[in-house]
């Protein structure tokens, strides 16, 4: 069902709207869309409004906010808006007092309107259809812009000659070919042109004492390039951060002056030996390198090589170094993650064997001396490490640890569950996207335990993600998406799912479309951005479930299942459907993995899987084969009631 034939809802239909709030904050859920801000918003709000976020609707024009004078954000993000209208009401307002402004995915494909907002501080309008710059030379207290996911050609020096207190400039997925127009940006911190068609880095000399951070993977820059005069050749002074991934590189010369620099990002290029490599030994404070992807990273001892051209690294890749010999495990050099997890297994094995014949564990082996113990251990290099005092689980409980009480109310502990202490968390080992962790938990004393027996510490690891907000927070979305071909026909239903080489598996994997949840994302969006960019459909979120786990012996990764409706009355997604365009928004590292949408058949989806396990080998994402076994006796169910079988 199309936009147009959907029931008209106004703010006010889905939202108890309180005349003497200074903030409206509406976000869409199922059955809860705006479809229009109603042209008389303004008197159903209070004169005091600061703040308008009607974000994940389905609205179509920007109406009812003229002469709101005290409104100072409006959020838009994730509607259909078309064109910026009313933004110079009565006196100029809303624009005139307007800090923030996020029209950010949406349809539009004019920004000039922005020039009545002067006093802008932020603005965001990635994911639109914006071909030009417009309307911002005279923001002179802009800050931050977002211009990601456009179809910009040209940095407009003209424009941008204005922003002389811009600090962070996006740019990313766009089409430009040159850097330039940044002159007069003297407060640039950030600069953000990944994802264009740039072949050499210049016309950076305004930034040479200011830029901290320069974002530019997925071009064709090469080391000529990268050398200009104007661009990397400059003495920065402030620069930590410098991501070339997946361009043209052969060799780190572009680098070697760039003392500044912490992180390093150039994964995916075009170096071969370790003399490419050496001129990073000059930068000393170097502590993350990511060189992934480039012929040398596949040469004999490949990190322990490169460790030695730059001692300050601190983290090859997904690697880090020397961080493991302090908890007891053998630093492996070279050696990868899952390398590393397989010693920690064998050592907690030999661990627990030695505790049953009540030895010490293998981990906390100690010399008696002055009363106090230490562990000395050689690594994979002959280099002695010290580790810490005695484990945890070679002393007593604490006398200031809760001791387990039964009461003869009910006969049961207070604290009758197991409970983690996180305040006992060690860190075992970390990556850019993964951590290792090892909790200390407790469970309750044996059942015929008296009062003041103390619970039993126990020890556990897993793995978190380092993007993990908090224990509570939600990690990723899984996408569940039916595209209804036939209204009068439902066999004719496919689920829209992706298939992709997944290295930890050594396979292809037949899954549901998923991802992370972007820092300032709800489930909904994330789930809405996510299957546009794996698949290239649009779609509209309409259930959201609560946090569910997948392998919660492993880790505390959680993930959101959302199901989007797909309007295939929409032309994009007839053309996507029927593969009149190319999806355009996968990643560099998702089109390596060769990730592609593939439609299976709604009735009957277990044996599409099976079929596809037998014929290719595929590996099935266990959320979609419970899917299928589900859908699978709810048919068989539907059959018997109909006497079918």
């Amino acid at each position: 069902e199309g936009v147009d034939t959907m029931p008209i809802r106004y703010p006010w239909d889905v939202f108890e709207i309180d005349p003497a709030d200074d903030r409206l904050e509406v976000v869409g859920t199922h059955g809860q869309k705006i479809t229009r801000m109603g042209g008389d918003l303004a008197s159903r709000v209070s004169p005091d409004l600061t703040h308008l976020v009607l974000r994940s609707h389905l609205v179509r024009t920007m109406e009812g906010v003229a002469g709101m004078k005290k409104l100072e954000v409006l959020e838009l993000y994730d509607n259909m808006v078309d064109e910026l209208r009313e933004l110079d009401g009565e006196g100029g307002f809303p624009g005139r007092g307007l800090k923030v402004l996020d029209i950010s995915y949406n349809v539009i494909r004019d920004m000039g309107p922005v020039a009545l907002c002067p006093n802008l501080q932020d603005l965001y309008i990635a994911q639109n259809k914006i071909k030009s710059i417009k309307g911002i030379k005279h923001l002179k207290l802009l800050r931050k812009i977002d211009l990601g996911a456009n179809r910009i050609r040209v940095m407009d020096g003209n424009e941008l000659s204005g922003l002389e207190n811009l600090e962070e400039l996006w740019l990313g997925k766009n089409k430009i070919e040159k850097i330039e127009g940044l002159s007069k940006l003297t407060k640039l911190r950030r600069l953000d042109v990944q994802s264009n068609r740039l072949t050499s880095v210049e016309n950076l000399e305004a930034q040479v004492n200011t830029l901290e951070e320069l974002y530019l993977a997925n071009n064709g820059i090469e080391v000529e390039g990268a050398k200009r005069a104007t661009g990397l050749a400059l003495k920065f002074s402030k620069l930590s951060i410098l991501d070339l991934t997946r361009n043209r590189l052969t060799d780190t010369t572009p680098f070697s002056h760039m003392t500044s620099l912490t992180d390093l990002w150039i994964s995916g290029n075009d170096i071969k030996t370790f003399e490419d490599v050496e001129p990073l030994g000059a930068l000393t404070e170097l502590d993350s390198v990511y060189l992934e992807y480039n012929p040398v990273a596949s040469e004999f001892e490949y990190r322990k090589k490169l460790a030695e051209i730059v001692p300050s690294l601190t983290q090859i890749d997904a690697n880090m170094i020397g961080g493991l010999a302090q908890h007891g495990y053998a630093s492996t050099g070279g050696g990868n993650l899952v390398e590393r997890m397989r010693q920690m297994q064998e050592v907690a094995i030999q661990n627990a064997l030695q505790q049953a014949e009540g030895q010490k564990p293998a981990a906390a082996q100690t010399e008696q001396g002055d009363g106090k113990s230490e562990e000395v251990e050689e690594d994979a290099d002959g280099a002695k490490q010290h580790a810490a005092d005695k484990t945890d689980e070679e002393s007593p409980v604490s006398e200031t640890e809760t001791p387990i009480v039964k009461t003869e109310e009910n006969g049961m502990s207070e604290l009758n569950l197991p409970r983690v202490d996180f305040d006992k968390t060690q860190t075992v080992g970390s990556t850019r996207w993964m951590r290792l962790e090892t909790l200390s938990y407790h469970v309750p004393p044996e059942e015929n335990a008296v009062a003041g027996d103390a619970s039993t510490p126990r020890k556990w690891d897993r793995v978190v993600r380092t993007t993990k907000q908090s224990e509570t927070s939600i990690d990723a979305v899984v996408v569940l998406a039916i595209l209804r071909n036939d209204v009068d026909d439902p066999t004719k239903d496919e689920i829209v799912c992706v298939r992709q080489f997944r290295p930890p598996v050594d396979g292809h994997t037949i899954e549901l479309p998923a991802g992370l949840i972007d820092a300032d994302e709800d489930p909904a969006s994330a789930a809405e951005r996510e299957f546009q960019e794996e698949t290239g459909y649009v779609g509209k979120a309409v259930d959201v479930l609560p946090a569910s786990y997948l392998s919660p012996g492993l880790t505390n990764e959680s993930a959101s299942l959302v199901r989007l409706e797909v309007d295939m009355t929409l032309e994009r997604n007839r053309q996507i459907h029927n593969d009149q365009i190319q999806n355009s928004g996968l990643e560099g590292c998702e089109r390596d993995r060769g990730l592609e949408k593939l439609l299976l058949p709604r009735v009957g989806l277990l044996g599409a899987l099976n079929d596809l396990q037998r014929r290719e080998g595929a590996k099935v994402f266990a959320a979609l084969y419970s899917l299928a076994l589900g859908m699978s006796v709810a048919e068989a169910v539907t059959a018997r009631k109909d006497g079918r079988s």
